[in-house]
């Protein structure tokens, strides 16, 4: 409420509902958050959301003053499908994972220990609005949202990237699992760890069985389970998903 300049905006500049990483003073209160989380109550790690409300820049004017510095063009008039776009958004995002980077290096440094992150990151809905050639690549639909995770798992910014896939139909895993290489691959031989949301929420045991495997062979680290809350209600699924993590059972 103090800093309404602050907020992320449409390309005719009305406001969206949150704020912006493309702005110092955002970037620097939620630093100083997370500092507090890990220095004063010695959390095990932090854990970010960038897989509701996003995307977290969008045509503000730091993003659009870059984008004109760099192609000479009025970012607002250019389709948001072009990478260029797409991927000036993602660079202020990608500060902000490194200035996080190198205060929990800093924190770590003086508690005597690594602390990690992990970034949940959309993966695309099941169906999805998406144009075609995005929806059908995990890595562009993480880029079209601002959220350039090859860079992230390049640079070593993210310890545990969890893949937040919507599927909201009876599915063996199969189809999604082209999505989820593109990112296992990209990790293999790297600190980052890729875990795979399981969606839908509700589904018999053998259903969860086929899913989990599927994932697993696409190279997935391990399993997430958003909404967990709402997955006990029948006491053979949870029994199940309970051991789900036991790769070799």
């Amino acid at each position: 409420g103090d800093h309404p300049e602050w907020i992320a905006t449409y390309p005719d500049g009305e406001p969206t509902r949150h704020l912006s990483l493309a702005f110092d003073g955002v970037r620097e209160f939620y630093l100083r958050l997370l500092r507090e989380w890990v220095e004063d109550y010695e959390a095990d790690g932090i854990n970010l959301l960038f897989s509701r409300s996003y995307p977290f820049v969008y045509y503000e004017e730091p993003v659009c003053v870059a984008f004109a510095d760099l192609h000479g063009e009025d970012m607002r008039q250019v389709l948001v499908t072009d990478v260029r776009v797409q991927q000036a958004r993602a660079d202020f995002v990608t500060r902000f994972l490194r200035e996080i980077r190198v205060m929990l290096d800093d924190v770590g440094e003086a508690q005597g220990r690594h602390i990690p992150c992990a970034y949940l990151v959309p993966l695309g809905n099941s169906p999805s609005n998406l144009p075609p050639e995005i929806a059908e690549s995990g890595l562009a639909t993480c880029l079209f949202n601002a959220l350039d995770v090859k860079s992230w798992i390049s640079e070593g910014l993210v310890d545990y990237l969890i893949l937040h896939l919507h599927v909201f139909k009876q599915h063996d895993g199969r189809e999604f699992q082209g999505r989820i290489r593109e990112f296992t691959e990209l990790s293999r031989a790297t600190s980052t760890r890729v875990m795979v949301d399981i969606y839908p929420r509700r589904m018999p045991p053998r259903q969860y069985r086929k899913v989990a495997a599927s994932y697993y062979e696409a190279g997935a680290d391990g399993l997430a389970f958003w909404d967990s809350y709402g997955r006990y209600y029948r006491a053979s699924e949870w029994a199940f998903v309970k051991r789900l993590g036991h790769r070799k059972d």
